[in-house]
C-alpha cells in the first residue's frame, strides 16, 4: 500500500474509533503537508489504538524482571516516533 492509502485507511479506522469525522475531513484538505500533526495527535491515537492498558518492557526492565503498563495509544505513539516512516507503522494496524 502507498502512504496516502495507508493514511486514508488509518483515518477511517480512527473515525470508527470515535475520531471526529469533520476534523478528519479538515485534515484531509491540508494533507499531506501536515499529516504528521494528525497521526501524532492524542485524539487520533486514542481513537486509532484505544485506551486499554498494555504491558511493555524496555531492555533495562527485562534485566530487573519488571513489567510496565501503559495505555495502548500512548505506547504506540512512542513506538511510532522511533520509526523512519511513521505511516508504515500505522499500516500494521489496518485490517
Amino acid at each position: 500500500m502507498n502512504n496516502e492509502t495507508i493514511l486514508l485507511k488509518a483515518i477511517d479506522k480512527a473515525v470508527e474509533g470515535g475520531f471526529n469525522k469533520r476534523e478528519a475531513q479538515d485534515w484531509l484538505k491540508i494533507m499531506p503537508a501536515t499529516y504528521q500533526c494528525l497521526i501524532f495527535s492524542k485524539d487520533f491515537a486514542k481513537a486509532f489504538w484505544g485506551e486499554e492498558e498494555t504491558e511493555y518492557q524496555t531492555e533495562e526492565m527485562k534485566e530487573e524482571k519488571i513489567i510496565g503498563y501503559q495505555k495502548e495509544w500512548r505506547f504506540h505513539l512512542q513506538q511510532m516516533v522511533l520509526e523512519e516512516n511513521p505511516i508504515q507503522y500505522l499500516e500494521k494496524f489496518i485490517k
